[in-house]
């Protein structure tokens, strides 16, 4: 179904309508769209026969759908997206939901960073689940990993973030393994002017720190410079991994943190 070429007005409100929702029911678009029921069942089964709406769950004997079309049925339409709107509670819940919500993928190890109460991680991914509003992306070294997002989604932003400076460096940095920071810059300066030699050293620089990156055994200084060379240790993924902040209470009679969201300390 070429969704570009609706003509009727009951269909055109029925798709504006399921596309603005998270998940919706056939008795929520009775209510909000225009048009004779047969004309929505028709349209709505039509979708489902499409694969362009899918069923996602059922609560107390109601059935739930998503707008979740395949790629092929979006492709060359900016505005045919699917946006989430589900509401966590709780400062705990809202951490879990930013961090996963921000991530094309996620494994239930990885909330452990963002919420260090074991019970409100479990609590709130077993709701999760059981909406189906995460669901399984797919299983490696016997991990589990779980997305918020549609195929079409997950698309759009892992290529929003290769498309960012720190996405061109570390897809560069991938292929080269070995390499000088210098290395990077005369690479991708043909292609990407825009990255410049000092946010290769800086994201260098981040990368070294968190372990990604080590000096190579002949390297002498400790001060990464053009020329220092590098060998890549920690391959995660062609995401580039991302340098974040976060605010803090600092107790200044104790000299110490005492407050950090989600309970990272």
């Amino acid at each position: 179904m070429n969704l570009q070429l609706l003509r009727g007005p009951c269909e055109q409100n029925i798709l504006k309508f399921i596309k603005s929702r998270h998940r919706f029911t056939y008795s929520e678009v009775a209510e909000h769209c225009p048009g004779t029921k047969s004309e929505r069942e028709i349209f709505l089964r039509s979708l489902l026969r499409d694969g362009i709406v899918k069923p996602c769950g059922r609560e107390k004997n109601v059935r739930f759908y998503r707008y979740d079309p395949p790629l092929a049925t979006v492709s060359g339409s900016a505005d045919l997206e699917t946006p989430a709107a589900f509401c966590p509670k709780g400062d705990e819940e809202k951490q879990i939901w930013k961090f996963i919500h921000d991530r094309i993928y996620f494994t239930i190890e990885d909330l452990a960073s963002v919420c260090a109460v074991g019970a409100i991680r479990t609590r709130f991914v077993s709701e999760l689940r059981r909406r189906e509003i995460i669901r399984e992306w797919g299983r490696s070294d016997g991990k589990i990993f779980y997305t918020t997002k549609s195929q079409q989604e997950a698309r759009e932003h892992a290529k929003s973030m290769r498309a960012t400076a720190d996405g061109a460096i570390w897809i560069t940095i991938r292929q080269q393994k070995k390499f000088r920071p210098i290395d990077i810059f005369a690479a991708l300066s043909p292609a990407r002017p825009d990255v410049s030699k000092d946010d290769i050293l800086a994201y260098c620089r981040v990368l070294r720190a968190a372990g990604y990156l080590r000096p190579s055994a002949r390297t002498r200084s400790r001060e990464l410079q053009d020329d220092t060379s590098l060998i890549l240790i920690r391959d995660t993924g062609p995401l580039p991994p991302q340098k974040k902040r976060m605010t803090v209470v600092v107790d200044s009679n104790e000299d110490k943190i005492v407050y950090a969201p989600g309970g990272r300390l």
